[in-house]
């Protein structure tokens, strides 16, 4: 079964099994997609006993326009888990752009937020290459993370290249500068 990981205000949310955050246990053959993840943030947790924890951050959270926007949001989905430790964990989007212009202090290094040494950060915010943002497409049983430019109406059942990151191999701070 595939489960879309939209963000908080996508017309989808509660149809279709969207919403933007969720936890899901390992060994049903889900599959996770984030669709269009542009000025958002998208974040996987391995929580242990082979359960993910899947988040998907908009833009500006709840209407907020502020520079703290993002790092209200990214503190609010991580109360979803229950202050559990995350053991290893992908955050992905926009990360480094919007940081800057908004100066985040937490994103940048969310360790703190995370309660985890194994953070993996995959930004795209190099809008050369990435104009549109990105697609995710996560692989529960496989714990394999697939980061695609953007395409409208995508078929996540297609394989299409991307950048493939395996959850289960990250070990430290890792920056990919996608």
């Amino acid at each position: 079964m595939n489960f879309n990981c939209a963000e908080p205000t996508h017309k989808n949310i509660g149809k279709d099994f969207c919403d933007w955050k969720f936890t899901l246990k390992k060994g049903f053959a889900h599959h996770v997609t984030f669709p269009h993840v542009d000025t958002c943030l998208g974040v996987v947790c391995d929580l242990g006993k082979e359960r993910y924890f899947f988040g998907h951050i908009n833009g500006f959270f709840q209407n907020d326009f502020s520079a703290e926007s993002h790092r209200k949001a990214f503190v609010a989905m991580m109360d979803e888990i229950n202050n559990e430790t995350v053991h290893r964990a992908i955050v992905f989007g926009d990360i480094y752009e919007r940081a800057n212009v908004y100066k985040w202090g937490g994103l940048v290094n969310p360790i703190p937020l995370l309660k985890s040494k194994n953070v993996t950060i995959m930004d795209s915010s190099n809008r050369d290459k990435y104009p549109k943002g990105v697609d995710v497409l996560f692989d529960i049983d496989n714990s394999s993370l697939k980061l695609m430019l953007y395409k409208e109406n995508r078929d996540f059942k297609v394989a299409e290249n991307g950048v493939v990151l395996n959850l289960k191999s990250v070990e430290g701070i890792n920056k990919v500068m996608c």
